[in-house]
């Protein structure tokens, strides 16, 4: 049999819920949003002053309108780590300028960060995505002194897809094999 108080506690706990749920539908409807809000907040590029910036940079001779990529670099650097960022966005829509304060807060602290497209799921099956991300890779390698990087320390971050290809182009060396590279060209994922 249960217990005197925890009988109570059981009537009060309905008594409570039915309150709750009666003051919920005497609220009018004017004062409680019927969805949650469509607008999204801005994810606009926020850069340092005086960051050197190249927007559109074709990281594949002749590739898409998809493989291009943006550099944001400290004025100045010789030898800064590069940090690659990969949008997410279910690996079929997303861009490579949604990143709000990352080149900022990246270039304040000394680093490179180059922001990337890809080609999406819609319209190229996988492995596109991954060998797109191994392109970007190998042109930053080629290209990494013009801007103050240095080759050696790349490391590869993304977002929710953009993470998920970043670990395979990091840990299945087919991928980066691609491009003529291997993991340990990599600093770190």
């Amino acid at each position: 049999m249960c217990s005197h108080r925890f009988l109570s506690a059981c009537i009060l706990a309905c008594v409570l819920l039915v309150c709750v749920a009666s003051c919920e539908a005497a609220t009018p409807a004017t004062t409680r949003p019927a969805t949650r809000p469509t607008t999204r907040p801005d994810m606009s590029p926020v850069v340092m002053v005086g960051s050197q910036i190249r927007w559109n940079v074709p990281y594949v001779s002749g590739g898409s309108e998809m493989q291009k990529l943006d550099v944001y670099a400290p004025s100045g650097v010789k030898g800064a780590p590069i940090l690659l960022f990969v949008h997410g966005g279910e690996w079929a829509k997303g861009d490579k300028s949604e990143i709000s304060y990352k080149p900022k807060f990246f270039n304040e602290q000394g680093v490179v960060f180059i922001s990337m497209n890809y080609r999406l799921s819609g319209t190229d099956k996988h492995p596109a995505q991954v060998n797109d991300i191994a392109s970007a890779v190998k042109w930053i390698r080629e290209h990494a002194t013009e801007f103050g990087g240095d080759p050696a320390k790349i490391v590869l971050m993304g977002h929710s897809a953009g993470c998920h290809l970043v670990t395979l182009v990091g840990l299945d060396p087919r991928h980066l094999a691609t491009a003529g590279l291997k993991p340990s060209d990599l600093k770190g994922i």
